[in-house]
């Protein structure tokens, strides 16, 4: 049975004395305010909902627990402060709101994994905004933002942009949809001319302003709301804010016009700029972004950035010999086990590859950390060759002594022998490289979180398992006892 995750307190009424010629029949009380918000607890019910009420759904998804029994604090935070917040609760009774916890129904799940193709584990907490129609507007998975205020601006932000989306969907008077083939060349032109207006007025908020830029990403000709968008990216030097949720929305496989812009982006002084478009020329998959990559690479001096540059290259460059070779030589002499991740997972996409997977393996054979070692293997399950089976057990497995590590090691023979059908393996490899992921505090960044992966998913994206899903960053790292040693 389930039970009510929130109470309404009695509402207290203070009476003003008055006198007796000015008594008059009270007018009629408001609804009150609830004190939290009034979540919903079945998944399909919630979307009937939205859809009868007009609103946008809010689902968040909240597991108390992870990694079979560890307290998640990121998840802490959120149900005991963040979705408490008076604000956020006065801004809720704007959404259908459902939550789910570890006790949610096989049918709770599938629903969201039918309808946004969410497959393998669940990331919480996370939070999916859908528009009363029941399409997408957003998945925001993890939890990485600081405890108290931060953490309710966050979640007010989001559901700001949702409601801007929501709005802009439904409104009145929007003009033709962009990608309507139907629409008149000048409505059309019209229609962009709007668009691009609104993306740089700067008296209105970023939230009406990126959405506006998601617009003319989603109603794209032949470049014809690209070419303007693309020109506002590189002369919005005073809206990194802007620039990077617009730089995140292009992260789609194959979208070629945008390439060029962002690689001049990848000169940016902006950290956080330059992390994000990395990760968007991964999604993106371009080869005219190798040269690009290989020489910001060359002189990036941000971990984060440096990893995600790498992961790229690989992505990009990965039928290229010169950046197999690139990729091997940078993981061999990198400075520090975070800086081993980049070009190991970036390895990770020369799949088939039989120079990629020896030279892989003439690294481990060589000697590393276990978090190196961790990240390597995981690239030799991805590249699977069939006879680096035989290197793990032989060079690997039979010489290692620390018996917590032997569990992870038999999950990489399995996947590399072909013999893992259910899965179970690669989930504890993943898991492993995870834990080894979390032990040095993230080798991503932020760039990689909350990215709709609905069209493509990046390599090497780790994390640890819990109840219903994985624990998130705000949760810290995850994964069998087995890779600590």
């Amino acid at each position: 049975m389930r039970r009510t995750l929130f109470s309404i307190a009695a509402l207290l009424a203070l009476v003003a004395p008055c006198r007796a010629e000015d008594a008059k029949a009270p007018p009629a009380a408001a609804d009150p305010m609830p004190e939290e918000i009034l979540w919903m607890q079945d998944v399909p019910a919630a979307f009937e909902r939205a859809k009868k009420d007009g609103k946008p759904l809010l689902i968040a998804i909240n597991a108390a627990f992870v990694d079979g029994g560890r307290a998640e604090p990121a998840g802490k935070e959120l149900r005991d402060h963040t979705y408490k917040a008076k604000e956020v609760v006065a801004k809720a009774q704007l959404f259908v709101c459902a939550l789910l916890k570890p006790d949610a129904t096989s049918a709770d799940y599938a629903e969201l994994r039918t309808r946004f193709g969410m497959d393998g584990l669940v990331v919480s907490p996370q939070h999916i905004f859908v528009h009363a129609d029941g399409t997408l507007i957003g998945r925001h998975e993890y939890w990485p933002h600081a405890h108290g205020q931060p953490s309710v601006d966050a979640l007010l932000k989001l559901m700001d942009e949702a409601l801007a989306a929501h709005k802009a969907k439904t409104g009145a008077g929007a003009g033709p949809a962009p990608a309507d083939p139907a629409a008149g060349v000048d409505q059309r032109a019209a229609w962009i001319r709007e668009q691009v207006a609104k993306l740089r007025d700067t008296t209105l908020d970023v939230a009406t302003r990126e959405v506006a830029g998601k617009e003319l990403i989603k109603g794209d000709q032949k470049g014809d709301c690209l070419d303007p968008l693309c020109t506002f990216l590189l002369e919005a030097k005073k809206d990194t804010e802007l620039q990077v949720a617009l730089v995140r929305a292009l992260g789609k496989p194959g979208l070629e016009f945008v390439v060029p812009t962002l690689c001049q982006l990848l000169d940016d002084r902006n950290d956080e700029l330059r992390s994000n478009v990395a990760v968007t020329l991964e999604y993106v998959g371009s080869v005219r972004a190798v040269e690009p990559l290989t020489k910001r690479i060359g002189k990036e001096k941000d971990e984060y950035v440096w990893n995600n540059c790498c992961r790229a290259l690989g992505r990009c460059g990965a039928k290229q010999e010169a950046v197999r070779k690139f990729l091997l030589r940078e993981a061999t002499t990198a400075k520090s086990d975070k800086l081993s991740a980049g070009p190991a997972i970036g390895l990770a996409y020369f799949e088939k590859d039989v120079e990629a997977a020896r030279g892989v393996e003439k690294i481990i054979e060589k000697g590393s950390s276990w978090q190196k070692r961790a990240f390597l293997l995981y690239a030799l399950t991805e590249i699977k060759d069939p006879k680096s089976a035989d290197f793990v057990r032989e060079k690997v497995l039979k010489h290692e002594k620390n018996q917590m590590a032997l569990g992870f090691l038999n999950a990489v023979v399995a996947v590399l022998s072909g013999v893992d059908e259910t899965g179970t393996s690669q989930g504890a490899v993943e898991g492993g490289v995870g834990f080894a992921v979390g032990s040095l505090g993230g080798v991503g960044g932020s760039a990689r979180v909350g990215r709709d992966q609905s069209e493509f998913k990046p390599k090497g994206e780790f994390a640890g398992r819990g109840p219903g899903g994985r624990g998130g960053p705000g949760g810290g790292p995850g994964g069998p006892p087995g890779m600590g040693g």
